[in-house]
């Protein structure tokens, strides 16, 4: 497939609106590409536009291109009030346009002015290019390590 050169300068990157839920929704089912596929339960669950949100769309010339889900959190012991990024997507021939980059400073720069001391980004251990992405925005890997035991038949 053949790559697409888009140019542009109208990108706007603001906060995620109950309206843009579909859209989001598409975009994560194109670059899951039948992996992880969010639902509209996933994002409402996360309180999209509710005082805890900060989540994030990236538009380029009024077209939703990438997103990032991200939602305050209380982790840890003693517990810390926690910005946690669930999910990063941007439409593959939007990619390279730093849209990932501008939504990653954008929930930063909300946490920041809204006094969060912390960002964490959940990366799933494969990921080997989002973990790189991570490390050249200044994170560092947690020394915190997620065990999950999935419950089914309760």
């Amino acid at each position: 497939m053949a790559s697409t050169k888009i140019k542009t300068q109208n990108i706007v990157i603001r906060q995620m609106e109950p309206r843009d839920i579909d859209r989001v929704i598409k975009i994560d089912e194109q670059v899951s590409q039948g992996g992880r596929v969010i639902s509209s339960n996933d994002i409402l669950y996360t309180g999209t536009g509710g005082s805890l949100d900060y989540s994030f769309v990236a538009e380029v010339d009024g077209r939703i291109a990438g997103f990032a889900l991200s939602r305050l959190a209380y982790l840890g012991v003693p517990f810390d009030e926690v910005c946690v990024i669930h999910v990063i997507a941007v439409e593959p021939r939007y990619q390279k346009l730093g849209l990932a980059r501008q939504l990653v400073n954008s929930i930063i720069d909300k946490c920041y002015t809204e006094g969060v001391h912390r960002v964490r980004l959940l990366i799933e251990g494969h990921n080997i290019s989002l973990q790189h992405f991570a490390e050249c925005l200044g994170f560092q890997r947690s020394p915190i390590i997620n065990y999950d035991k999935t419950l089914s038949n309760y």
